[in-house]
């Protein structure tokens, strides 16, 4: 379902930072725009190095089953950025 997997998502994300980021600040918003639900997650941490070829790869297989986007920015010891877009029918709850 939709809330399990948003679940599953904020939890490998936080779950990475405490493992591997040394980040001292960590953000994370939900929100619900018309048709799709946008998840933005920031930390300072050490980022991702840019000799990892396929970073998050179990985050991206869940995105792709809701059909939804991620977006990675993020540059060795200058912190993380993801969005990631999921469509979401508003007429059905979460």
């Amino acid at each position: 379902s939709l809330r399990k997997h948003l679940f599953l998502i904020i939890q490998e994300l936080l779950l990475n930072t405490y493992k591997h980021a040394s980040a001292k600040d960590v953000s994370l918003s939900l929100s619900c725009i018309q048709d799709q639900i946008i998840l933005v997650y920031y930390d300072n941490g050490n980022g991702i190095s840019e000799n990892k070829t396929d970073p998050l790869p179990q985050l991206k297989q869940r995105v792709d089953i809701l059909k939804g986007q991620l977006h990675i920015d993020s540059k060795e010891n200058k912190g993380l950025t993801i969005t990631i877009e999921i469509p979401y029918n508003n007429s059905k709850p979460i």
